[in-house]
């Protein structure tokens, strides 16, 4: 007789996998899941390989139900945010992950006995592609599941060592708590002649859970069909996941459907069932590694909302009970957008690692936070552009010294403390020009004459006023004239003649002098090159001679007709003048020399 197969529930296990669901949902900004409320394939296979799982599970949700019901969990406890009319499934908050493990380990316990996220009823009768709506879990529902467990822990009680036959579960179940699942109180129906018409609970309209179970023929035969099912769904499926039963079978590589010979409660089942004290859980003594390749090692066990800060600040590269990170430039970027400074991550890592960071480590995310902080956007922020320092007195003194900052020679950005600095400035009698950034063009902000000297209309030019013409003018700061030296400086450096053109023309807000166009042309070397040489013109009699001539093998190459003049005109090659002579008095043509 073959040996039992041993499944060994392990409840900290389970709970790590519901923490590294969490995160993978997390780190993805989200999955996303179809109308009919499953995740997509390749979103579940992703979160498969998150969880170590890749290539050993069926790649659809709706198959797996050891995935389903930890996303059940994660959602009715507020970690994910899973409602079926959304397009995608988020991690709002860390809720019931962020509770000491005895505490998790519990909450999940009881939310699968007394709420509504589980139905092993309906998945008795609906196999395991099923609706995930059909969730409804009537009070009936949690009080067998009460029943059962209080019978798997009368059975239990006398030797927590000895495992429990499955089939003594059930008959103890079938004698003394016959109507655990369904009740048996549905009265007949009479039919014409007085006759009683018997239905079994296994009919929709006789038991609690609104399901007819086609394959059950009599009552006396359903309760080994479906109770029994029942059963072996618990035991197998969220009892055994959750790490609260061992459980043995004889087949190789069991389901959540398949029987059970026997069970027994762990440790942890056996303190959730009130028969010991509550066990010894490893929540401490897990640490991280740093090495000097900017390698970071999780090792267990270690809290979830420590590889939730990693996450924040390193890539996660797989690894099961030690979760091995990288820590790069782009992944220090994103936390350093989301508000996280290097020092919090040195802090974090030296806390938890228990020794000083490698100094390659160290030195390279304080020149990373320096290389950070060099360039800096400000969206929708306002630029003050002053003439002089009176001006820049007279700006602090409008909106607040400490609210006006100079970031360059005649200007300065306003904070966003100040929420009408045009009229504050206004108020003060400054009446500052305005210029949007949607106006970027500057259009007819400036005056170009034939010289190519620019004047700029206002005695402060705008910066889109001045970096209209910068690229092609000289002068610094404000460009002031445009010249052959400037504009074939632009040339080089990529810039094309007519975007220059219509740059200049666009500013301006008028056509350019010609002569200045001329020398702009000339100067980006529009003209090229040109050759001049001394040609003499044929004029023949007709168009059919002069092709004759043409293709004469002796003439060839040194006679060029002239397409599409009036009359049949060729170009001689001077220095073959004489070769065409011959030919054509050869051929009797009187030449006349003009």
């Amino acid at each position: 007789m073959a040996e039992p197969v041993v499944l060994t529930g392990n409840a900290y296990e389970f709970q790590r996998d519901l923490g590294r669901y969490w995160r993978h949902v997390r780190r993805s900004a989200g999955i996303n899941v179809t109308a009919q409320g499953w995740i997509y394939k390749n979103a579940f296979k992703g979160l498969l390989a998150a969880l170590n799982v890749a290539g050993e599970a069926p790649t659809d949700e709706n198959l797996n139900g050891r995935f389903w019901f930890m996303r059940r969990l994660l959602t009715v406890s507020g970690d994910l945010d899973s409602k079926f009319a959304a397009a995608v499934m988020t991690s709002p908050t860390m809720q019931m992950l962020d509770k000491a493990l005895p505490e998790r380990i519990r909450y999940c316990f009881d939310a699968w006995r007394d709420l509504a996220i589980w139905n092993e009823v309906y998945r008795v009768s609906a196999g395991m592609e099923y609706d995930p709506r059909a969730v409804q879990n009537p009070p009936e529902l949690a009080r067998a599941r009460q029943i059962f467990l209080r019978t798997l822990a009368k059975l239990q009680s006398t030797r927590l060592s000895d495992w429990v036959p499955f089939e003594r579960l059930v008959d103890d179940l079938k004698r003394n708590n016959y109507d655990w699942l369904f009740p048996r109180n549905f009265k007949g129906r009479k039919l014409k002649g007085g006759t009683v018409y018997y239905q079994t609970p296994y009919y929709y309209n006789n038991n609690p859970y609104s399901i007819t179970f086609t394959n059950v023929k009599s009552e006396s035969q359903g309760w080994d069909v479906i109770e029994r099912s029942v059963m072996a769904l618990m035991l197998s499926g969220p009892l055994g996941w959750m790490g609260i039963v061992d459980v043995t079978y004889t087949a190789a590589h069991p389901d959540e459907r398949a029987a059970p010979t026997a069970v027994k409660l762990t440790p942890v089942g056996s303190w959730l069932l009130g028969l010991t004290a509550q066990p010894e859980f490893p929540e401490t003594g897990g640490r991280l590694v740093v090495q000097p390749n900017f390698t970071v090692i999780a090792i267990e066990p270690i809290a979830d909302a420590i590889l939730v800060q990693l996450d924040g600040f390193a890539d996660v590269t797989g690894g099961d009970r030690a979760i091995n990170y990288v820590i790069t430039r782009q992944s220090v970027y994103r936390a350093q957008r989301e508000g996280k400074s290097i020092a919090s991550i040195v802090a974090l890592l030296e806390t938890h690692s228990g020794l000083p960071l490698p100094a390659n480590v160290r030195r390279t995310l304080e020149e990373w936070d320096e290389q950070h902080g060099r360039i800096t956007f400000h969206r929708k922020a306002h630029l003050v552009q002053f003439a002089d320092d009176a001006a820049l007195q007279g700006a602090r003194g409008a909106l607040g010294h400490d609210n006006v900052h100079v970031i360059a020679p005649g200007f300065a950005r306003v904070s966003r403390d100040v929420a009408d600095p045009i009229g504050a400035l206004d108020d003060a009698g400054w009446s500052p020009l305005v210029t949007h950034g949607q106006k970027s063009d500057a259009a007819g902000s400036l005056a170009l004459d034939e010289s190519g000297r620019i004047t700029f209309l206002n005695s402060v030019p705008s910066i889109y006023s001045v970096g209209a013409v910068a690229p092609f003018a000289e002068g610094s700061p404000v460009p002031n004239h445009i010249t052959a030296n400037s504009v074939r400086t632009a040339m080089t450096q990529g810039h094309k003649l007519e975007k220059m053109l219509d740059a200049l023309e666009r500013a301006s807000g008028a056509s350019l002098p010609k002569k200045l166009e001329t020398n702009l042309r000339t100067w980006a070397g529009f003209y090229g090159q040109a050759t001049m040489q001394p040609v003499i013109l044929l004029e023949l009699s007709s168009a059919e001679v002069l092709a004759n001539l043409v293709e004469a093998r002796e003439l060839r190459g040194y006679v060029t007709a002239i397409p599409g003049s009036a009359t049949p005109l060729a170009v001689v090659n001077a220095e073959h003048a004489d070769e065409v002579r011959s030919a054509l008095a050869e051929r009797g043509v009187v030449i006349i020399d003009k």
